[in-house]
């Protein structure tokens, strides 16, 4: 699908595998089995099979991240505009259509997790497995929370909500975000200011049973031993950086100069090469920490970042990300992670270099660096003075 690479999370994009679906149908809490309680939850939060909007996408989401996140006063490795990405807009990387685009997948938990985690995802994959049985203990006994609910309606509120809650929280880690293994739910820790807890918290914010979730997740860490949830890399990969990057001295955009078209600048004509460094740019690695989402774009040759949408390409139209592997780039680094004072442009999406003023946007103008962090990326060559 060229031109765009996230989409909102619909019906079409999940699916459960045959023993997830077998054994959430045999359990069950206030007389309605956990299945039913499943689909309830996603419901919730994205798309239904009608395609009406659920939380995420009504907009309910992101106002209440950004007040957790003032709460917290920080951020822990995600920036402004991955929450923009994540829970404003809901563009996520499952498109169903091609291996490195599959839908997303829900197993059951592994047999050695029961009595640990609620939730477990692989950084940077397209699978969750939901812990159900963690879950309904939890609703049940009060295990993790010290809170036990009522198996009535409002009770199966309260489960709908925190099963949607988990499953928001274990996306954030199919999409490279990340939380430190002690779950330290304090204010203004960094598992507190990760966008996992802060994903998850929001879904619970949104319940018109906050009032009773509110003082056992406000403090404190799970009780009765369970971990929270666990994540996994999808594959050992180690760190691969592709060369060829380079820096146009007529927009200072970002672009790969080692195809023969050399790309379109929005200043008129090709890229222009000729007094940039050749740049090492971290690509298809799972676990690097840095911001991940960016992309190539085959039009114009640029890098840009795709979390929210496909912004402004000097081809015309929206860039294409088709054929582009995962790029990843250091951020709020100062000089140790490579050149810094790159720059994410919040009209087109495109990376610029901001050391010499503001370049040339395809929208028009220069490029605007609001919201964006500071990227460092390695280059092999020094630049020309």
């Amino acid at each position: 699908m060229p031109g765009r690479t996230y989409a909102p999370l619909k019906w079409d994009k999940w699916n459960r595998s045959k023993g997830c679906r077998n054994w959430m149908d045999k359990k069950s809490f206030a007389g309605k089995s956990f299945s039913s309680i499943f689909w309830d939850a996603m419901r919730l939060v994205f798309y239904d099979e009608h395609d009406k909007p659920g939380l995420l996408y009504q907009g309910k989401l992101y106002p209440l991240a950004q007040d957790i996140i003032a709460l917290n006063g920080r951020r822990y490795h995600f920036s402004e505009q991955d929450e923009i990405a994540m829970l404003k807009f809901g563009n996520f990387h499952y498109l169903g259509y091609t291996v490195f685009f599959p839908a997303l997948r829900f197993e059951g938990p592994d047999q050695d997790d029961i009595g640990k985690i609620w939730g477990e995802a692989p950084i940077g994959g397209s699978e969750v497995d939901v812990g159900f049985y963690d879950i309904l203990d939890t609703a049940l006994t009060g295990k993790g929370l010290g809170l036990t609910f009522p198996q009535d309606e409002v009770g199966l509120r309260m489960i709908t909500y925190f099963t949607a809650a988990i499953v928001l929280h274990e996306i954030m880690h199919n999409h490279f975000f990340r939380h430190p293994e002690d779950a330290n739910w304090n204010r203004g820790t960094d598992y507190a200011s990760s966008l996992p807890h802060v994903a998850a918290l929001a879904v619970l914010r949104a319940s018109p049973e906050w009032s009773l979730f509110a003082p056992h997740i406000g403090s404190g860490f799970p009780k009765g031993g369970y971990m929270c949830c666990g994540t996994r890399p999808s594959l050992a990969a180690p760190i691969t950086r592709q060369g060829g990057w380079r820096r146009c001295k007529k927009c200072e955009g970002m672009f790969y100069g080692e195809t023969s078209r050399g790309g379109k600048c929005p200043a008129g004509g090709a890229h222009d090469k000729s007094e940039s460094g050749n740049y090492l740019v971290t690509q298809n690695t799972p676990d690097d920490p840095g911001q991940h989402y960016w992309r190539w774009c085959n039009k114009c040759q640029g890098m840009f970042y795709a979390g929210h949408g496909t912004g402004t390409c000097s081809s015309g139209g929206g860039h294409d990300p088709n054929a582009s592997g995962d790029y990843s780039l250091a951020q709020n680094m100062g000089g140790s992670g490579g050149e810094n004072n790159w720059r994410w442009c919040n009209k087109c999406q495109g990376l610029f270099f901001a050391g010499h003023g503001s370049g040339v946007c395809p929208q028009g103008g220069g490029h605007d660096k609001t919201n964006s962090g500071d990227y460092s990326i390695p280059v092999a060559i020094p630049q020309p003075c």
